[in-house]
């Protein structure tokens, strides 16, 4: 029977698969390994025989019918965040965020899109706080809790007014 509780975190080696064996004569061991199905992404995947049979002619090796199943868990990222301070422009904006060292925490050639929700259009009031959310499409990476999300502010735009240069001359109606 395959030990519970056996994992890995995408990206990361496989390791040897813990296991114990019922019905073993005397101190006799069994030779060979455990496998798993295949797939290297997130998700669990049921254990198969391996070699495990094959290298031990005196014994009929089967896996129990309910062992556990191999997991792989997602690889946790963070988030960087652009400018949190917003200036007022008419439309609904949120600070933009990417994925801190992209080249080196990612697998391979993996793609990975960061989502932003949260978009808000007017400046925020002193007792507003604004809070921006970030996502990924890609099952294998999740995000640091603490980098996930961020408060952010949208500032006054400054204005300036000038008045058209109008003359009138005393008596005459205003224009």
């Amino acid at each position: 029977t395959p030990d519970a509780d056996q994992s890995r975190i995408y990206g990361e080696a496989e390791p040897a698969y813990k296991y114990s064996a019922d019905g073993l004569v005397a101190t006799e061991t069994l030779a060979g390994a455990l496998a798993r199905e295949p797939g290297n992404d997130v998700g669990t995947y049921a254990y198969t025989i391996g070699t495990l049979d094959s290298a031990n002619s005196n014994y009929s090796v089967t896996l129990s019918e309910t062992s556990p199943k191999f997991e792989i868990k997602a690889k946790e990222i963070e988030i960087e965040w652009a400018d949190t301070e917003l200036v007022y422009n008419g439309k609904e904006q949120a600070p933009e965020a990417s994925i801190k060292n992209k080249t080196e925490v990612l697998v391979g050639d993996d793609e990975v899109n960061v989502t932003v929700s949260g978009q808000k259009k007017d400046v925020n009031t002193a007792d507003t706080t604004y809070i921006a959310t970030a996502s990924v499409d890609n099952k294998n990476y999740t995000l640091k809790e603490s980098t996930a999300s961020t408060a952010f502010t949208i500032k006054k735009a400054a204005l300036t007014v000038t008045a058209d240069a109008k003359n009138i001359t005393y008596g005459d109606e205003d224009v």
